[in-house]
């Protein structure tokens, strides 16, 4: 049933201008991808320095507000250990993928982006194990607050960055490149 949902949303999303060729939701399971190795050593920097700072500001009497200072920074550092594992996970239960003939389809909640084809040029990785791929449709590192990250790590809601020009953690390999690869033939000829 889940693919009957992903579907019914690309094709709200498209209101009927074009048959959905397939449709799917990333994987929301817990697992580690690229880019989680960076967030998690910047996550225990984070919280290593954060504990020091507040024991030190602590033990010495320093006014309040060096508390409160810390206790924010300390917040960051959790979310880089912990929380986004859980918001990439909430998000992938509320993102659809879609593919028609003439492009591909993210919806997040109520934002709709769409890719044009051709699609020559995407990138398509499959996991170690084979059980998940990624298809990029533009660069995976994105921008925020002058930043640049990789695409999918729970931590872009930190920076406001987009994370909207791929799909990320499909679990229905075959099928999803299979209908890449009838778009990406050209008109006429069998395969």
């Amino acid at each position: 049933m889940p693919d009957d949902d992903a579907r019914v949303r690309i094709q709200e999303a498209l209101r009927g201008r074009e048959p959905v060729l397939w449709a799917g939701q990333p994987d929301p399971a817990l697992r580690w991808r690229r880019g989680d190795a960076a967030c998690t050593a910047m996550g225990v920097v984070f919280c290593g320095f954060i504990s020091f700072w507040l024991t030190t500001a602590l033990r010495a009497g320093a006014p309040w507000f060096f508390a409160v200072f810390g206790c924010v920074f300390a917040a960051v550092g959790l979310w880089l250990l912990v929380g986004r594992w859980f918001h990439r996970a909430a998000r992938a239960r509320r993102t659809y993928y879609g593919l028609t003939a003439g492009r591909a389809v993210v919806v997040v909640g109520h934002s709709v982006t769409e890719h044009s084809f051709p699609v020559a040029s995407s990138t398509v990785r499959r996991s170690r194990d084979g059980r998940h791929v990624d298809i990029l449709f533009g660069p995976e590192s994105v921008a925020g607050r002058g930043l640049v990250i990789g695409g999918n790590t729970g931590a872009e809601w930190l920076l406001r960055a987009t994370y909207t020009n791929a799909f990320y953690d499909v679990t229905d390999v075959d099928a999803v490149l299979s209908a890449l690869d009838r778009i990406r033939r050209p008109a006429g000829t069998a395969g």
